[in-house]
């Protein structure tokens, strides 16, 4: 993994404090620093969401996960697929008349709840990048 010193930073800081308050445990009675590269890895290999991220360090808190093998089995991996994101993006315009309208009006707000519709289709899965760019293109067709 390529996993960027300014992410691994933020999200120890941040992730693994948010999650060992919350758990009321010291690190070292979690199964948190022997995954914690793995998670950061997935994420930084945009394998998994950020969201996807946290869920798993709140299970790691008490269990030993080989956490690559749990994505897999959970299907929690994003889908980037761009098959499969064009074909929900398509519903999404199409279902949503009045905020395509609005978008092409200059409400960039319109935007975001094509991209929220998408990414609830995908149960928060979607590659946000992706489902941007294919958005763009069919909403400007």
């Amino acid at each position: 993994h390529k996993i960027s010193p300014l992410f691994s930073a933020e999200w120890i800081r941040r992730e693994v404090t948010r999650v060992l308050n919350y758990s009321k445990k010291e690190l070292d009675e979690t199964f948190m620093p022997k995954n914690l590269v793995s998670v950061m890895g997935l994420i930084a290999d945009n394998k998994i969401t950020r969201q996807t991220g946290q869920r798993l360090m709140e299970r790691l808190v008490d269990k030993d996960l080989d956490v690559t093998k749990y994505v897999k089995k959970e299907n929690l991996e994003i889908v980037s697929s761009a098959k499969e994101l064009e074909e929900i993006c398509k519903k999404v315009v199409g279902d949503n008349d009045k905020a395509v309208q609005e978008y092409l009006d200059g409400n960039e707000k319109s935007f975001n709840f094509l991209v929220g519709n998408v990414m609830k289709l995908t149960r928060g899965k979607g590659n946000p990048k992706v489902i941007n760019e294919i958005l763009r293109k069919l909403v400007k067709n």
